[in-house]
């Protein structure tokens, strides 16, 4: 479920799956975690979709908390996972 969904929709944040987390974001309207292969789904606000393979949880979860979730991609994942457009 995308943001704009659960603003619309006024539905509760922790009753979402714990692999999808809405996020607050001028640049990223959604990150997805698949746990089972370390990866993250990352939706850009422009409709562009990346899939980021190798993630840890724990660093998915800094990302998620980040005060600027684009100031955190730049600087902690750019160039350490790799990255591919789907």
């Amino acid at each position: 479920m995308k943001l704009n969904e659960i603003r619309s929709n006024n539905v509760n944040i922790d009753s979402m799956p714990l692999n999808e987390v809405a996020v607050n974001s001028s640049w990223i309207e959604d990150l997805e975690y698949d746990g089972d292969f370390g990866d993250v789904i990352m939706t850009l606000n422009s409709g562009r979709t990346y899939q980021i393979s190798g993630v840890p949880e724990g660093m998915f979860e800094e990302w998620v908390m980040a005060d600027s979730k684009g100031k955190f991609w730049h600087s902690d994942i750019v160039g350490h996972y790799r990255t591919t457009r789907i």
